[in-house]
């Protein structure tokens, strides 16, 4: 699959780099994604929607359970999803405490 954002998103990190500013306010944020831009421009990735997204989730769900110490409803009710997929998104990144358990 073809990700059609790409040229658009490099160009606006290329204007913003020019400029000395940054697109988004986490500076490792903004490394990643060029480092993934760059790997995929030379063929060496592809998927690279995919990639951030799965690590830009792993880390915010990781994080908000741990501000939330553990509890799964408030944190789904910030990101406005159900107690459900609250669930499997942490059984997913396994960050469900009964992960926790089987690897103690």
């Amino acid at each position: 699959m073809i990700c059609l954002w790409g040229p658009q998103i490099r160009r606006t990190l290329r204007q913003a780099q020019f400029r000395g500013q940054t697109t988004h306010s986490n500076p490792s944020i903004v490394t990643g994604i060029a480092e993934y831009l760059s790997r995929a421009s030379r063929g060496g990735m592809e998927g690279v929607h995919g990639k951030v997204i799965e690590e830009v989730e792993r880390e915010l769900f990781a994080r908000a359970i741990q501000l939330a110490q553990g509890n799964q409803a408030k944190v789904a009710r910030w990101f406005g999803v159900s107690r459900l997929t609250m669930r499997e998104k942490l059984h997913h990144f396994g960050l469900h405490p009964s992960h926790a358990q089987i690897q103690e």
